[in-house]
């Protein structure tokens, strides 16, 4: 049930990611040897996109004002990234992590934001704690969903992890890690809060939007070249409302994937499902991902797919699906370059995840052609 209530001051829990980077300064302060203690790292993506259509813009996720179509023909900011990592070993049981990422965003341009910036405290060897600002595991690549150099596609796909957009959240999360014979199972359990700003499929912005509770828990299995993984979330989120209100809701996310890599090739899928209660018909996103690895090239194909539960046309605002062909090519160390291809279909009365959305979009189809080196260092 929606409840609207008058607009209050924002809490102060945004101030953990301070304290938790101020942490990780103070504790080198006393370090007698700094360059074992730090180690800097970083990934990219310098890419670019075509879109066929010119009734609305292809973007990576609802993040972005803008994107390859209406704006421009071709847009290099879709996957573009940038982001430079600090890890710090304080202590044989304390670690700490600060991550920026400059990408393109609500605020069109590609001012660095912090990421990643937490504590790490191992209890015991398979039990430990972090707390600060943390990747939100929703999806089975979570982790790594913004590291292209780690993924097969230019982009995970867009129908699976557009339904949640958001990357991180500030708050505490618990991992135990388990060997049973060949068998490693890993249990994690997180709780946190966060604050973003989207972009509607109309290129409206809206500000202040808040996940004020985020509770999960998620169990992986890894057996030899097989990864499953099942988990949900419960989002208690806040929405602004008119008049100066706020409409707070609730929504559970449930997702399976899987991974099966025993070297030569793969193949990888997930479901998920979000249920966002009175104010929006649950959807369900599916993919899978097959690929071959031959010398230093990789061919890949992908299907994904976004609906919702019933046949309701106008409750289909993200409904579409994608045919994907792609090569990626390990041209030198640390880095590759990637060629992608998608068909994106949508449905009828339906915007998909376009944005900037005319007349004549929705129940088209658009021939999307993407390049992209990725690079780690």
């Amino acid at each position: 049930m929606q409840k609207l209530m008058k607009k209050s001051s924002l809490p102060a829990y945004r101030r953990s990611v301070l304290l938790v980077a101020a942490a990780l300064f103070a504790g080198a302060v006393h370090a007698d040897d700094l360059p074992d203690m730090f180690k800097v790292s970083g990934f990219g993506t310098l890419g670019t996109v075509h879109n066929s259509l010119h009734t609305g813009d292809y973007v990576a996720d609802v993040f972005q004002p803008n994107g390859a179509g209406y704006t421009h023909s071709s847009a290099y900011g879709v996957d573009s990234k940038l982001a430079l990592q600090l890890d710090a070993k304080l202590s044989e049981n304390l670690s700490a992590v600060v991550q920026m990422v400059s990408r393109y965003r609500v605020n069109r341009n590609y001012l660095p934001s912090v990421e990643w910036a937490n504590i790490k405290y191992a209890i015991t060897p398979e039990l430990s704690v972090r707390v600060g600002r943390t990747a939100m595991p929703t999806f089975m690549n979570s982790e790594t969903r913004l590291v292209g150099y780690a993924n097969p596609w230019i982009r995970p796909p867009i129908e699976t992890y557009s339904l949640r957009s958001t990357t991180n959240a500030d708050g505490i999360d618990v991992s135990y890690r388990r060997a049973f014979g060949a068998v490693n199972n890993t249990t994690q359990v997180w709780y946190g809060k966060t604050e973003v700003a989207s972009v509607a499929y109309t290129g409206g912005v809206s500000n202040g939007v808040r996940a004020t509770k985020i509770i999960g828990v998620a169990d992986t299995i890894d057996y030899g070249a097989l990864m499953m993984r099942a988990g949900v979330t419960a989002i208690d989120f806040r929405l602004n409302g008119a008049a100066g209100t706020f409409i707070y809701a609730k929504a559970n996310v449930y997702n399976l994937g899987a991974t099966y890599d025993p070297g030569t090739w793969f193949v990888m899928g997930e479901w998920t499902k979000t249920d966002f209660g009175a104010i929006q018909r649950a959807q369900q996103a599916k993919y899978v991902t097959a690929g071959y690895r031959w010398n230093k090239f990789t061919p890949y194909v992908t299907y994904s797919r976004v609906g919702v539960d019933d046949n309701q046309v106008k409750l289909a605002l993200r409904a579409q699906d994608t045919k994907s062909a792609g090569l990626r090519w390990d041209f030198m160390k640390s880095m590759s370059l990637k060629v992608q291809f998608d068909q994106v279909q949508l449905d009828a009365g339906s915007a998909g995840f376009f944005t900037n959305a005319k007349t004549g979009l929705a129940g088209s189809e658009a021939k999307v052609l993407s390049a992209a080196v990725d690079f780690v260092f």
